[in-house]
């Protein structure tokens, strides 16, 4: 076995100097990134800070059914918070022309599924901020500051991108550190990594508000996005086809949506354990809520009783066949 050294004892270069020769490193294809016309920073949560800060509302007004991230960036901002439940279709119950000239109201595409809805919100004549969290591959409306958060669509140790503000260039982040529960499920398995996800998750939640990391920027310049779009729309219908008819949650037509899982609504108080004694692991989106609201709202029963069933791209056909096997049981 030859050994290699690549290096001596002398003084490294500048870092600006880029280095010629050495050891290789991830070898990624050069693309572009799907939102490549935004400002790219570090985190949804970042991404949404960055469209608040100027000018600073003076209330924003946001949705019971949302995450807790976005509720902690504007009290973190000093701004005061008016929330608003939704109807079944997750549509506001909420009369628009209250809002001042001074503040914001806050809407979100919930699961990708409601790119309609947003569309009309762009007729409105009021400041509004879209979050597009969960619906990567919804465009930007021009009229609609806007946020997203690949990392909930794509192996990234951190990202965000918003349509909105222009602030001064940020400094950049770097996330190397970042990056072993991406390492740990490709070497090892998906439980294997799970500690370190959520090590992860903490770590991002505290990031100060920079640009993306290079590491991130490359990996999002990577990735076949027309693939991705199309596995997770046929994996949709695949599920919609079968599940659509006993499915409480009511979805529109449109084949053109590239929604982040297949939220399944019923009474089947037993679905995600089940599913997960057989390794298909649902995702649950805001259960804190349920201590939030009463338990007539539409609020509550989506957060207790929505399964989100997995419909991304590293599935196919076959997985989406064990999923109904196991759902139909």
């Amino acid at each position: 076995m030859c050994n290699v050294i690549w290096y001596t004892v002398k003084p490294m270069p500048e870092k600006s100097v880029e280095a010629i020769g050495g050891y290789f490193g991830l070898e990624l294809r050069s693309g572009v990134a799907w939102h490549s016309d935004a400002v790219a920073l570090n985190s949804g949560r970042n991404a949404l800070r960055y469209l608040l800060l100027e000018p600073l509302p003076a209330k924003v007004y946001v949705p019971w059914f949302t995450c807790t991230a976005v509720t902690e960036v504007i009290t973190g901002l000093g701004i005061a918070i008016s929330r608003y439940h939704i109807n079944e279709a997750m549509e506001p119950l909420f009369e628009l022309d209250t809002v001042a000239p001074n503040e914001v109201f806050l809407y979100t595409n919930y699961f990708g599924l409601k790119d309609s809805y947003v569309r009309t919100l762009a007729t409105r004549d009021c400041n509004i901020i879209i979050d597009n969290a969960q619906s990567f591959f919804s465009p930007h409306v021009a009229s609609l500051s806007t946020f997203y958060s690949p990392r909930k669509f794509f192996g990234v140790p951190d990202g965000g991108y918003a349509y909105g503000s222009r602030l001064q260039p940020l400094e950049t982040d770097h996330s190397n550190t970042r990056t072993a529960h991406l390492m740990i499920r490709h070497d090892e398995s998906a439980q294997a990594g799970y500690a370190h996800y959520l090590a992860n998750e903490n770590v991002v939640e505290g990031l100060p508000m920079r640009a993306m990391s290079a590491l991130s920027a490359r990996i999002l310049q990577s990735i076949d996005y027309a693939s991705v779009a199309e596995r997770r729309k046929s994996n949709f219908k695949k599920l919609h086809s079968v599940l659509g008819s006993s499915n409480s949650l009511p979805i529109e037509d449109d084949d053109e949506r590239v929604a982040l899982t297949y939220p399944y609504l019923s009474n089947d108080m037993q679905l995600s354990a089940r599913l997960q004694a057989h390794c298909i692991f649902t995702a649950t989106y805001w259960p804190d809520i349920a201590q939030a609201v009463k338990n007539t709202t539409v609020e509550y029963r989506y957060c207790t009783q929505l399964v989100h069933l997995p419909i991304d791209q590293r599935y196919g056909e076959a997985h989406m066949e064990q999923i109904l096997d196991k759902v139909l049981a």
